[in-house]
C-alpha cells in the first residue's frame, strides 16, 4: 500500500498571510486538525492543533483583555504560527515508510507530494484506519468463502 492510497485528497490549506482568527475559523468550519500552509502550489509549513494551543496559550499570558486578544488574533499570520520543519512524502512512498516516519519522529501528519506539489495528507490515525478496513474486508472475504 502507497501514501496516494491511504492519503486524503485535497487538503485544507490557508496562505501565509492568513490571520490566526482565519486559521482558527477554517479548522473549525472543516473539523481537520491539521492545515497546509501555501503559498503558488508550494508547501511552506504545517498548522497543526498543537501549534494552535502554543500561539494561544501564549496569547493569554500575553494580553490584558479582551481589545488586545482581538488584536492578535488578527495580527498574527499562518507563517507565524505554523511549523516549518517539514517532513514530507512522496505519493508512491510504501506504508512501511510511512510508519517508520510516525515512529521516529515527532509528527503527527505527513504531507504527500506528488513532485513539489502538495496532493494529501495522512496522520497516524489515517493509516490504522485504512489498516482496520484491510482487516475487515479480508476477514469478511474469508468468512464467505
Amino acid at each position: 500500500m502507497l501514501a496516494g492510497d491511504i492519503m486524503v485528497s485535497n487538503p485544507i490549506s490557508v496562505g501565509p498571510e492568513e490571520s490566526l482568527r482565519e486559521v482558527l475559523n477554517v479548522m473549525d468550519t472543516y473539523g481537520v486538525s491539521h492545515l497546509l500552509v501555501e503559498r503558488d502550489d508550494v508547501l511552506l509549513g504545517v498548522i497543526s492543533k498543537s501549534d494552535l494551543l502554543r500561539t494561544t496559550r501564549d496569547i493569554i499570558f500575553q494580553s490584558s483583555g479582551k481589545s488586545y486578544s482581538n488584536i492578535l488574533l488578527d495580527s498574527i499570520k499562518a507563517e507565524g504560527i505554523m511549523g516549518s520543519n517539514l517532513v514530507t512524502v512522496d505519493v508512491n512512498e510504501h506504508k512501511n515508510q510511512l510508519i517508520e516516519l510516525f515512529l521516529s519522529t515527532d509528527i503527527h501528519c505527513l504531507p504527500v507530494l506528488e513532485g513539489s506539489k502538495p496532493i494529501g495528507i495522512i496522520t497516524f490515525y489515517d493509516l490504522l484506519k485504512r489498516e482496520e478496513l484491510k482487516e475487515q474486508l479480508t476477514n469478511q472475504h474469508l468468512s464467505h468463502e
